[in-house]
């Protein structure tokens, strides 16, 4: 039988020193200190605030900039709660464009000096189900020698999902009849007149089960959603694979997380922005494209939250 090895106590001028669990137990309730990783993805504005507020003198306008900043964090917070909440007859989905991804993933130094292809993923993600697996996340992938990263490509993604939406519901007893959409601010993809196009055309249409879309958007900087939680646990397995020289590299890993749709095999991609004003004249009166309000200066809702929606039930 092995002995088994006791620690002596140590001494310092003849007396013994503290425990490891004493100390332990002195740092961490005493001393009040953590450790964590360094933030990323702050908000621009938050950040700036923040700034302004430490080297402001006049008492007066320092505490102009800390209402400005506690209203600015209030109505973040109130989209939230607005995904999180449970609403009835309603689906709740979010979605978000992936950081790119280089092809190919290489360990060499070379890499590092060329030009490298990027692989597209755009995350949907059926919030009210609360479960993040494979049967609620839909992940379509393309990579820069198909296809760009544009309102056509979104817009052709959007359409496909929701087709998969009408299949999934249609045959409930009492399916949904009110859509709401989450997605970021980004002009050249989520926000702008040929998605809400797409939507008018959807609504007034197509045969959906659906009469009610909504498409909301965060305050800027607080865009953090259920799609980044996916993001999240790919990135921890793409960070273990030193090499991928291959898109169906990727795609075996997305399928580990997500339903993968990718190019030409599942989904096409349409000529959303030719299409759109052919349409235009038809939704003149029902929609003003060209008048979009900002996410600053549109209405805020009974939260406080200023968001800006996309009604399509008309």
């Amino acid at each position: 039988m092995r002995p088994v090895a006791h620690r002596k106590p140590s001494y310092v001028h003849n007396q013994s020193t503290a425990s490891l669990s004493k100390y332990y137990d002195v740092f961490c309730k005493n001393f009040n200190l953590s450790f964590g990783h360094p933030r990323q993805d702050v908000c621009s504005f938050c950040s700036e605030t923040s700034i302004k507020i430490k080297n402001e003198i006049d008492i007066e306008k320092k505490v102009d900039l800390e209402d400005v900043l506690l209203d600015h964090k209030n109505k973040s917070k109130c989209f939230s709660r607005m995904m999180t909440e449970k609403l009835p007859n309603t689906v709740q989905v979010c979605f978000d464009m992936m950081q790119n991804q280089p092809l190919p993933k290489l360990s060499v130094t070379d890499t590092f000096y060329s030009r490298q292809a990027w692989v597209y993923n755009l995350t949907f993600v059926i919030m009210s189900e609360n479960d993040q697996s494979k049967d609620n996340c839909y992940l379509y992938t393309w990579h820069e020698g198909e296809s760009g990263r544009g309102p056509n490509e979104i817009g052709s993604a959007l359409i496909h999902f929701l087709e998969i939406l009408e299949e999934r519901y249609k045959t409930k007893s009492r399916p949904p009849t009110i859509l709401n959409l989450y997605s970021d601010s980004c002009s050249g993809q989520n926000k702008n007149k040929f998605i809400m196009g797409l939507l008018l055309y959807y609504m007034n249409c197509k045969d959906t089960i659906f009469n009610k879309i909504k498409h909301i958007f965060p305050v800027r900087g607080h865009s953090y959603m259920a799609a980044d939680q996916v993001f999240g646990r790919i990135e921890k397995v793409l960070h273990k694979k030193e090499i991928i020289v291959c898109p169906t590299q990727y795609h075996d890993i997305f399928k580990q997380f997500c339903q993968v749709k990718t190019y030409e095999n599942d989904f096409k991609v349409y000529n959303i922005k030719d299409a759109l004003p052919k349409t235009t004249s038809f939704y003149e009166d029902i929609f003003k494209l060209n008048e979009l309000e900002s996410i600053e200066d549109s209405a805020i809702n009974e939260e406080g939250a200023c968001i800006y929606s996309e009604d399509t039930s008309y």
